[in-house]
């Protein structure tokens, strides 16, 4: 459970890493 939070957590993180460096909200 705690490693699928993680996993979680790790995506959005790079989702919004993603959305920074392209510009788009």
């Amino acid at each position: 459970e705690n490693g699928d939070n993680a996993l979680v957590h790790s995506l959005f993180s790079n989702f919004t890493l993603f959305k920074t460096s392209t510009g788009t909200i």
